[in-house]
């Protein structure tokens, strides 16, 4: 551990060292100024601001803020500026005044490029990240490995984040992870309905490591914050996209938005049919029986998919400086799903061996809806100074019938034909309300307030078959109910100058929470205030490389299906039920950043440390030949890592993106009088090579490794994966067909296996396998070209 972190340490260090002596030690020129849209006079958010020599080579770069607002250093004197923003005119200045060696440009306004332009303009080919004090922005642009593809699918793409095949999301190695839309919690936004958000709608994603006081303090690992696309442009803008794929993809979707000069309307549909593929193998084995039974199950299932999916809102400008805006997002999921599963039982010291099989087939309907109401107040004597307020809520049912039907011979299963009735409701609110106070143009303080109200239900109602009729069996039906309410007040304290920079901030939060299984009226709740301080910083020594430092405390609250203590019984071999005992996990994370760029591309690297105590992960344990996993809170945890990212760009149609990861982990625990202590090494990397073509044609391929990994009774094997896009544009951009391909070589399964004195279990699972996808997009008006997805990982 020493060893792996002082060679982390030393690399860093000699990162900054070298970046240090490179330095120029002649006095700079400061430019800076404020880039403006020219019709409605508002900020341009990451627009583009180069320095060339007179003979057009780059100096230097960066990019606009949320107020426009932008501040670059050169060497030179003798120099021009180019500005310019993704579907606007970009613009150079050659004659400007010099005062003390300061360039002051004001505002910068950028017209549409529209105005003389009536062809459709295609959006941002590559995505990119851009680093914030307390964040860093994945820009979603055209990935055409993503092309045809869910918000898991950009998930997958974000540096950081990681997707596996079951939907799982974490951040850097952690499933705990706060999931928001548009800086909200929803419904939509858990794992399992992801794949109703598709790629076209992303505009981008923020990945929070260590997040200031501002945010929710829930997620022990960070934040993950999904933006949707708003477009604004002003008159009749739209597009129109179509996929077909195999396995069974098909999706056609709709953009369009309408802009005046008070009012935007937007609206997204979609409808698709699909259906994913799956298989399974289990084996088990027995140690506290001196027969040491072994079972041995393999299943393959098929789930088909209809979906409809349904946003319009408006934004109006009732003056200058305020704004209301109203959304509403419907979801619509109708499943059918089958599959077998066939068991082996034998005894490896005995001679029984038995063989069972078990049918499902199930079939649900899941309505999902968000609506959202936001107003922001800007102020005439500082565009900066700014209030917003915000009212959430969001609804997500499911109503399901699943029957089984058992066959088999002996004792091993003989059960009678089950049918399970599950309806489930999740709903949520959220009430929000933020000030923004400049008191110069170096120093701000933010303050707000937020609340969030969680109401679920579950009921679960098994039915066995006698040989006659359906009769309800009350030890195995239960209803249990879940309420969650949080409340929050922030305050943060940030000083942003030339070269140093500071935020500091505290957050209060105040949870009640109780839960009941229905049945037995056991009953639990939680009652209690928590402080979440943070602290940021950065200096910047040059604007080719600056560094970045972090620190928040975090919290990881046992959620509905942590605590629901009644057990699932769809696979009788391998049941899992919830812990109402559960505790939260508390965190501690630092963070230290150094980002490079430079001519050809740009490299950042992060060190991260983090302590968790009430450490929350999955214990087993075996009875009767049944594997029973449930949540437990298991000692503490340590977790080092060092992480990173690097885009080159050395030939102008070949460029190469790669991310590494290595992560040591220590855990030291006790549960129930058995020893949890281990030690964990991983590492993981992600490579991903563009390629411009003629006539038109783009291509990339991406790669993904991820090492072996320990875990609390055994390990995850290493895995790898390889996708593939290509893309051809038409009708000067108007119209785009792009092929994406999935899991090349069909080697995404995870592997797991694990040992103890008691008993020995291994298992193999892959869904969906190879995937291929074919879309066309065609933009009319003055919009975009938008790929509309089919495809969903979960």
């Amino acid at each position: 551990m020493k060893r792996y972190l002082s060679s982390a340490i030393l690399i860093i260090s000699m990162f900054f060292c070298f970046q240090a002596f490179s330095e120029n030690n002649l006095r700079k020129v400061i430019i800076t100024g404020k880039v403006m849209e020219k019709n409605s006079n508002t900020p341009i958010e990451y627009a583009t601001i180069s320095i060339h020599e007179m003979d057009g080579k780059l100096i230097t770069g960066g990019i606009s803020g949320h107020d426009g607002s932008f501040h670059l250093e050169s060497n030179r004197k003798d120099f021009f500026i180019k500005i310019s923003f993704i579907g606007y005119e970009s613009q150079e200045i050659k004659e400007f005044e010099l005062n003390n060696n300061r360039v002051l440009l004001n505002n910068i306004h950028l017209a549409s490029a529209h105005a003389q332009l009536d062809d459709v303009v295609v959006r941002a080919e590559k995505s990119k990240t851009v680093f914030k004090l307390d964040k860093r922005v994945f820009n979603v642009g055209k990935d055409l490995v993503g092309s045809g593809g869910s918000a898991l699918d950009i998930l997958n793409n974000v540096p950081s984040v990681d997707v596996d095949i079951e939907g799982n999301i974490s951040l850097r190695g952690n499933t705990s992870v706060q999931m928001l839309i548009n800086g909200k919690p929803s419904v939509m936004a858990s794992s399992k309905t992801l794949g109703t958000i598709t790629s076209d709608m992303i505009e981008r994603v923020e990945v929070v490591t260590n997040p200031s006081a501002k945010y929710d303090a829930e997620g022990t690992s960070g934040i993950i914050n999904i933006i949707l696309k708003k477009d604004n442009k002003k008159g009749l803008n739209g597009a129109v996209t179509a996929n077909i794929g195999t396995p069974k993809n098909y999706s056609l979707g709709l953009s369009m938005n309408k802009r005046t000069e008070k009012l935007n309307l937007f609206t997204q549909i979609g409808i698709g049919d699909r259906r994913f593929l799956s298989e399974s193998y289990n084996k088990t084995i027995n140690y506290n029986n001196p027969l040491k039974p072994q079972t041995i199950s393999k299943g393959d299932g098929e789930k088909n998919e209809q979906f409809y999916n349904f946003i319009l809102g408006a934004d109006y400008h009732i003056t200058k400086y305020q704004t209301l805006s109203i959304s509403g997002h419907y979801a619509f999921e109708n499943e059918k799903q089958y599959s077998t599963t066939d068991y082996e039982y034998s005894e490896l010291e005995g001679n029984n061996t038995e063989e069972a099989q078990r049918k499902e087939s199930t079939k649900a309907t899941n309505p999902k809806w968000q609506y959202e109401v936001n107003y922001s107040k800007e102020f005439a004597d500082n565009k900066d100074r700014k209030l917003t307020a915000s009212a959430t809520g969001s609804f997500f049912g499911k109503d399901k019938t699943s029957t089984y039907t058992n066959t088999g011979a002996g004792n091993f299963l003989r059960l009678n034909d089950e049918k399970i009735l599950n309806d489930f409701s999740d709903v949520e609110y959220s009430f929000q309300a933020d000030y923004t106070h400049p008191f110069s143009k170096k120093i701000t303080w933010e303050s707000g307030a937020k609340m969030d109200i969680n109401k679920n239900e579950n009921s679960i109602e098994q039915q066995d078959n006698d040989g006659n009729d359906w009769v309800i069996n009350p030890n195995l039906s239960n209803e249990f109910h879940y309420d969650q309410s949080i409340s929050a007040l922030y305050s943060t304290y940030a000083y942003e100058g030339e070269k140093i920079g500071f935020k500091a901030g505290l957050r209060a939060e105040h949870e009640y929470r109780k839960s009941e299984l229905v049945n037995n009226k056991e009953k639990n709740s939680n009652n209690d205030t928590k402080l979440f301080p943070s602290f940021h910083t950065s200096y910047k020594f040059s604007d080719q490389f600056s560094v970045q430092a972090g620190y928040s405390k975090r919290i990881r609250r046992p959620h509905m299906w942590d605590l629901n203590p009644f057990i699932s019984y769809r696979d009788p071999f391998n049941v899992s039920k919830g812990n109402p005992n559960l505790k939260p996990s508390l965190s501690d994370s630092f963070e230290l950043t150094a980002i490079s760029t430079f001519k050809s591309g740009s490299v950042n690297a992060s060190l991260f440390y983090r302590e968790t105590t009430d450490v929350v992960d999955d214990v087993y344990f075996i009875k009767d030949n049944v594997t029973t996993s449930m949540p437990a809170n298991v000692g503490k945890s340590q977790n080092t890592g060092i992480e990173i990212n690097s885009k080159v760009d050395p030939l102008k149609w070949f460029s190469i993106l790669a991310e590494g990861n290595f992560m040591y982990y220590k855990r030291t625990g006790n549960y129930e009088d058995q020893n949890f202590d281990f030690n964990n090494n991983s590492w993981s990397t992600r490579l991903t090579a563009k390629f411009k073509l003629p006539y038109h044609i783009d291509a990339e391929y991406k790669f993904r490794y991820r090492s072996k990994s320990e875990s609390l009774q055994g390990y995850y094997k290493a895995s790898s994966y390889s996708d593939f896009g290509i893309r051809k544009k038409f009708m000067k951009g108007k119209a785009v067909v792009n092929l994406s391909v999935k899991d090349i070589f069909n080697s995404r399964k995870r592997k797991y296996e694990s040992k103890s004195t008691s008993f020995y279990t291994y298992n193999e699972h892959q869904r969906s396998g190879r995937i291929v996808v074919l879309g066309l997009s065609f933009g009319f008006g003055k919009g975009e070209t938008m790929e509309y997805s089919g495809v969903k990982m979960f």
